[in-house]
């Protein structure tokens, strides 16, 4: 019998660092009759972290045939179909008492409407979290938003109606989790802090001096994380700079070549005595990762899909550096209440190159003790426990 079976097919990199979160607290409690079921591009990098030699954690992979009926399916609702019935399949199998959704989205309607699964408690993190028109930065986006909404609520009713749905976490967000415990007239939804890599910790750090202002991207070169926006407003102050400045690319380069070729493009237009850039063009290491953030002033988030948590609040409330992050969004909201850092609308210039002037010159009150709170709740083994908690 497995007591608990964590499922998510997902395969990026904050998904990856919740299944290390977890095999890393179950291993350290020496937990037996726990399983995690995932996506099989994972395999190597999940095999390897199992650091007790005698884990009593199970891991399991869809096998490709699986993977092809998800991927292949037309639709999300019909992908969800797929997906249930396939991980109803292991519940069977492995005789499973909790089942533990670590990417809850697709699946909702299923659950809601397949009534054959096994008798099992069933929990979840839901990543989507509910908008809130307010968090919208004009009319369009307000309009957008609203259909979402409905949308959400609609497919978080029915997965409701299944009893055997438990517990719903919300990722730092404690207002939605209040919003729909109301809505509904439940106590299924809780908050649940979006966790520091496991990975990342115990790793010693090296204190380097420069004379350079530094902020950090993370990640990849893509569109979503507001790069190019950050680099026109930058041109707007870059005569103006009261120090030197220098922008560090913390993984890959853009696999998108015309993406890639525009920021290139800005990059020359700004580079100066005052401003340098460092890419890395390489998947970062947690060792590297975090003395290159202990090291840095500024970390900066301007994605494009605000309405989502970040991973970067743990480390960055970690190291204490400031957030720059999009002024709409869970993230904004939770950075600007929190005094963690500075929000920005990236469609307005000239209120963005005032706030990265503002951020340099540290002309806002940066809440430590709220850092390191936030720092202490989010470890893995607080992530862990509140999943399987009853």
């Amino acid at each position: 019998m497995i007591k608990y079976l964590f499922y998510d097919s997902s395969t990026t990199g904050h998904h990856g660092e919740f299944l290390e979160n977890i095999i890393h607290s179950l291993d350290e409690n020496d937990a037996k009759n726990s399983a995690i079921l995932s996506n099989p591009l994972l395999k190597d990098r999940l095999d390897n972290y199992k650091y007790k030699v005698d884990s009593k954690i199970k891991l399991i992979y869809l096998s490709q045939d699986e993977i092809k009926t998800i991927s292949n399916a037309k639709g999300r609702v019909i992908k969800g179909f797929k997906e249930v019935k396939i991980i109803k399949n292991y519940l069977r199998v492995l005789n499973v008492k909790h089942l533990i959704f670590l990417n809850l989205g697709i699946q909702m309607i299923a659950l809601g409407l397949l009534r054959s699964l096994p008798n099992i408690s069933i929990r979840g993190i839901y990543l989507q979290n509910i908008s809130f028109a307010k968090r919208a930065t004009n009319f369009k986006e307000k309009r957008k938003i609203i259909v979402r909404k409905f949308r959400q609520i609609v497919n978080l009713s029915l997965m409701l109606s299944n009893r055997m749905v438990k517990k719903v976490f919300i990722l730092n967000d404690k207002k939605v989790a209040h919003y729909l415990n109301k809505v509904f007239f439940t106590k299924r939804f809780e908050m649940l802090y979006d966790p520091i890599p496991a990975n990342s910790l115990g790793n010693k750090i090296e204190s380097k001096h420069s004379e350079f202002y530094e902020f950090s991207f993370v990640g990849m070169i893509q569109k979503r994380k507001g790069i190019v926006e950050f680099l026109h407003a930058l041109l707007e102050i870059k005569n103006n700079l009261p120090r030197k400045i220098r922008l560090n690319f913390l993984g890959l380069n853009s696999d998108d070549y015309e993406y890639h070729r525009l920021v290139l493009e800005l990059v020359k237009n700004l580079e100066s005595e005052m401003i340098s850039f460092k890419f890395h063009n390489k998947f970062i290491e947690y060792k590297d990762l975090n003395n290159a953030l202990y090291n840095s002033d500024c970390v900066v988030a301007v994605y494009q899909n605000h309405f989502y948590s970040s991973g970067m609040l743990a480390h960055s409330c970690r190291f204490k550096k400031p957030l720059l992050v999009c002024k709409s969004g869970l993230l904004g909201e939770y950075v600007v209440e929190n005094r963690l850092g500075l929000s920005v609308d990236p469609n307005n210039q000239k209120e963005y190159s005032k706030t990265i002037l503002r951020m340099i010159n540290n002309q806002f009150n940066y809440n430590s003790d709220f850092s390191e709170n936030y720092y202490i709740e989010s470890c893995p083994k607080k992530f862990t426990d509140k999943l399987i908690s009853c």
